[in-house]
């Protein structure tokens, strides 16, 4: 039986091919247009990236054109440096503008116009750094929207602009204008420094025109803050050191008023021994021939016309009088208006020193040995670092010894995109140069004091010498300090920190195999070294574990190269071209070494043969300094030793922690520990104090970045 074909499914193989190809085709089309779709994504995020990066790439050209500011060549700035402004925007020369235009641009890349057209580079960031517009009319702009074409200042005279550093092979940065301007305490409203706000506490608003929020921002090393104004002395409050500031108490940030030579040591300068010259007034009084039968008060007399009024002399059981004997306790009075001396002590022969006023002399009380064993620690220094209801004593943060602080700030737009709407990034930094607080003493060795981990060299070349230097004019760099210098941070159960300070000053005494060759600032007797606790003098940088690692944080940041343990370095810097070399670890150096600048070892340092170095030297850290070897090199400047770092992981498998190799605040001390000085090499190696060489050689260190941020609005 023959079967018949259906004709109705002829051709379902064809449909199903069809359709098969249909379906792949959507597919293939699908994967395509998202191919592309990730390309655009791509691509947008690389102009993006690029457009970041070039923003970046602005102010770290500032960063470094600034810095060549402070190293100037022979007394000549290089041709691309750039002079930070000194005073905010608004007044003349307040803001520094780079701008790097192409060839088919012209005008100000900052102003709100090129020609006829819009400019899409115009600075609308710029009204946020002065936001008072009571002071400033063009300023005042909300800190969430863009400044408006109104919102900068009137006139050209406000700005000074430099072209961009040419690069080889005519390659082009794509950022298209980098600023530098003064902080001043508004710039990031309406959050101010420590937040302070009075009318408003949201709102940086001043209490008076021109008073808290016009004030600079300083940086100590470790904080910002704000400058008080002389005539507005009330400013932010806030902490220092573990002090709570009451809110309408200042925040006085000086650091060791300059110009006197002595240290205020019962009245002791560097001229003669126990003496003391004051530019105001007498200070003390004196006991001379007479006898009293009662502890008798004698009062100095005074040969000046115009001095002020004495206070009573030293009392003593065997005390005299230039006029007289006193029986009953009464005291004989200048014969004119002299400054007076202080009460004596009972008991003893008053043989007290010279202070001179300002047109008045007296003579007065005795006062302790100035150098040896039994000597006091230096007096205060009133004019250090601290609390005060007392305003700052200066219009600038350079005025009281601090960094000003800089806001950076670039546009770029991507480079290569060949769209109308270009990838647009703005970058900010905050920058200051390192701080670096007075320097107590010619060497500084900050902590208790372990005699094992001492060894002065017995050689009849070495010696360690305080007394400052000249500079190239002849003229003084500094006033004079001790050689040695001791400071701790806390007592024990039995002991303050100030005597602790103290058996660490007399432990090193007793160390020293040639006392005589350590002199400096005070007036020692022969064989008596100038070994001085200095706990009253010097800064909370150099006397705390916070504060010496503050110190550690900020050359880190400011170094121009950096290494890690036991390193080669072929360049310490010279003096032509200072480095901050900062070495994370140990770092031995031998032979004709030497270098420029500031130098931090964060482990231990070894030296031997003729190492010379010009400026600063920190062993903080493991605080290890060894010599091991003879030599003729000498250390210009100044050197401190200090233990802040817990090393006890150092060398393990586990290796934690270890402050040495990872210098971080999790790997620090609860308190100082003992700091090891083993110089047992001999030549001529020493060490003689050299301020002009400690603030030249600050300046060669970058720009640290204290914040980084980006403009998004």
């Amino acid at each position: 039986m023959e079967h018949k074909k259906i004709k109705s499914e002829r051709g379902i193989a064809l449909l199903v091919v069809l359709f098969a190809l249909v379906l792949v085709t959507a597919i293939g089309l699908a994967l395509m247009f998202s191919t592309n779709g990730d390309a655009s994504l791509n691509s947008g995020y690389r102009q993006s990236n690029l457009a970041y990066f070039g923003a970046r790439s602005g102010v770290e050209e500032l960063r470094d054109r600034i810095r060549l500011s402070g190293v100037p060549a022979g007394g000549v700035l290089p041709a691309n440096a750039i002079v930070p402004p000194a005073v905010p925007i608004g007044q003349p020369g307040g803001v520094v503008y780079v701008t790097n235009l192409d060839a088919n641009e012209t005008g100000n890349s900052y102003f709100p116009w090129i020609g006829n057209a819009q400019n899409p580079y115009f600075d609308d960031e710029l009204c946020h750094e002065i936001a008072n517009s009571a002071t400033n009319p063009w300023a005042g702009g909300a800190p969430n929207k863009r400044c408006g074409t109104g919102q900068i200042p009137p006139g050209n005279a406000w700005y000074v602009q430099q072209p961009a550093q040419a690069l080889p092979n005519n390659d082009k940065l794509s950022y298209k204008w980098a600023r530098v301007n003064l902080k001043m305490n508004e710039s990031s409203a309406p959050w101010c420094v420590l937040g302070y706000g009075v009318t408003n506490p949201a709102a940086c608003n001043p209490i008076l025109p021109g008073g808290p929020s016009a004030d600079q921002v300083c940086f100590n090393g470790q904080n910002e803050f704000v400058l008080s104004d002389l005539t507005h002395p009330i400013d932010v409050p806030g902490r220092v050191e573990g002090v709570t500031l009451p809110s309408q108490m200042a925040l006085a940030m000086a650091m060791f008023g300059g110009g006197s030579t002595g240290h205020g040591n019962s009245g002791h300068s560097t001229t003669s021994t126990g003496s003391s010259t004051s530019t105001t007034s007498a200070t003390t009084g004196t006991s001379t021939t007479g006898t009293s039968t009662t502890g008798t008060s004698t009062t100095g007399t005074t040969t000046g016309t115009t001095g002020t009024t004495g206070t009573t002399g030293t009392t003593g059981t065997t005390g005299t009088s230039t006029t007289g004997t006193s029986a009953t306790g009464t005291s004989t009075t200048g014969t004119t208006t002299g400054t007076t001396g202080t009460t004596g002590t009972t008991g003893t022969t008053s043989t007290g020193t010279a202070s001179t006023g300002g047109t008045g002399t007296t003579t007065g009380g005795a006062s302790g040995p100035v150098c040896g064993p039994s000597a006091p620690p230096l007096a205060v220094d009133t004019n250090r670092f601290g609390v005060s209801t007392t305003p700052i004593a200066g219009t600038s943060c350079t005025k009281v010894g601090q960094q000003p602080v800089y806001v950076l700030t670039a546009l770029a737009l991507s480079p290569n995109s060949n769209s109308a709407n270009k990838a647009r990034r703005m970058v900010q930094y905050e920058v200051a140069k390192v701080n670096l607080p007075p320097i107590p003493s010619a060497l500084t060795l900050p902590g208790p004091v372990d005699p094992t981990l001492l060894n002065f060299p017995n050689s009849a070349n070495f010696a360690v010498d305080g007394t400052d230097s000249t500079d190239a004019s002849g003229n003084k760099c500094g006033p004079d300090k001790p050689a040695i210098g001791t400071v701790t941070d806390v007592g024990t159960a039995t002991e303050t920190a100030l005597d602790v300070a103290t058996d660490a000053r007399n432990s090193i005494i007793s160390a020293l195999p040639r006392p005589q060759q350590y002199t400096g600032v005070d007036a020692c007797t022969s064989n008596q070294p100038d070994v001085q606790n200095v706990t009253n003098t010097v800064d909370p940088a150099f006397s705390t574990i916070k504060g010496l690692q503050g110190v550690v944080q900020s050359v880190e940041g400011a170094a121009t190269q950096t290494y890690g343990n036991n390193p080669s370095i072929p360049d310490l810097g010279t003096d032509a071209n200072p480095k901050v070399t900062v070495v994370n670890g140990d770092l031995s150096l031998s032979g004709s070494t030497n270098g420029s600048g500031i130098l931090l070892v964060t482990g231990t340092l070894t030296m031997g043969g003729n190492f010379s170095y010009n400026g600063l030297i920190l062993v903080i850290g493991s605080g290890k300094l060894i010599s091991n070897g003879g030599g003729n090199g000498q250390i210009t400047g100044a050197v401190i030793v200090a233990k802040i770092g817990d090393n006890s992981g150092c060398g393990t498998t586990q290796g934690y922690p270890c402050y040495a190799t990872n210098p971080t605040d999790s790997n620090l001390l609860t308190k100082l520990g003992s700091p090891t000085y083993d110089f047992s090499g001999g030549g001529g190696n020493g060490l003689k104090y050299n301020s002009c060489n400690i603030k030249f050689s600050a300046t060669a260190g970058n720009y640290s970045v204290i914040s980084r941020r980006e403009i998004t609005y």
